[in-house]
């Protein structure tokens, strides 16, 4: 195909990637797609666009970005691969591989996925948290998602397990169903059948069976003296007394009874 038709196929393509959806909306509710990539190119055939290098795509506060993507026009649905990240004000999504449905303006990551979270939106920074599962379906306009395999939760020296978890950005809550394991530290730990983690609060709310182990020190206290049976014997002191030698004096005589 001549270089000079390519270019406009292109740019028909691209913005079949955005006027299919505003043409699902209202004048009030459209929104923009914004895309930049190294390279592009088009398959009429299949009608694609391939995306390839620094793949950069922005809906809204939303930025999806991958090494590589590819985007059907008439499905509007997109597959990034190579490495994929979401970025949000105050969270992060990373995964393997990425597929997206922009009509419904929802994702589905999977192989290494991994939730970092630093604030709600608009909200201050606090400790962070990360989930990590094999796979997260993230409704991204509505900040919900749900993750699946293998669950764990990370926040400061506590730590959550579960199979599955329900992750809501606005609320700033993750509900954990299934096998649930919650622990601090070294020694402490719970487990129940779900529990919900307010990252705000850093707090975590179990329910259903709840069994707990914590260890709890004792602060140290110095033992009181024990009490004497008998009084205690006073020394007493005895004067010392010089001793004086007796003098041997004769005994005086009688009148009348000498010899």
């Amino acid at each position: 195909m001549p270089r000079g038709i390519l270019l406009p196929l292109i740019m028909v393509a691209l913005l079949g990637l955005a006027l299919p959806v505003l043409a699902q909306k209202k004048p009030e509710n459209t929104r923009e797609l914004k895309i930049h990539a190294d390279r592009m190119d088009y398959d009429e055939t299949s009608r694609q666009v391939r995306l390839v290098g620094h793949v950069r795509i922005e809906s809204g506060d939303t930025v999806m970005t991958a090494p590589y993507a590819r985007y059907h026009t008439e499905k509007l649905v997109a597959e990034f691969q190579g490495g994929v990240r979401v970025a949000q004000p105050g969270s992060t999504l990373v995964g393997n591989r990425m597929k997206v449905w922009y009509g419904e303006e929802r994702a589905l990551l999977s192989g290494n996925v991994r939730l970092l979270t630093e604030r709600s939106p608009g909200g201050d920074h606090r400790t962070p948290a990360v989930m990590t599962c094999q796979e997260l379906e993230y409704a991204w306009a509505r900040g919900i998602g749900e993750a699946r395999g293998q669950v764990k939760v990370r926040q400061g020296n506590r730590r959550a397990f579960s199979d599955q978890a329900h992750y809501d950005r606005k609320a700033q809550t993750i509900d954990m169903t299934g096998n649930v394991r919650f622990e601090q530290g070294q020694d402490d730990w719970l487990t129940s059948q779900s529990a919900r983690i307010h990252l705000e609060t850093e707090t975590i709310v179990a329910s259903g069976q709840v069994v707990g182990r914590f260890l709890i020190e004792q602060s140290a206290k110095t033992p009181a003296p024990e009490a004497e049976s008998t009084l205690p014997v006073p020394d007493v002191l005895e004067p010392e007394i010089p001793f004086v030698p007796v003098e041997v004096v004769p005994p005086p005589g009688l009148p009348g009874l000498e010899d």
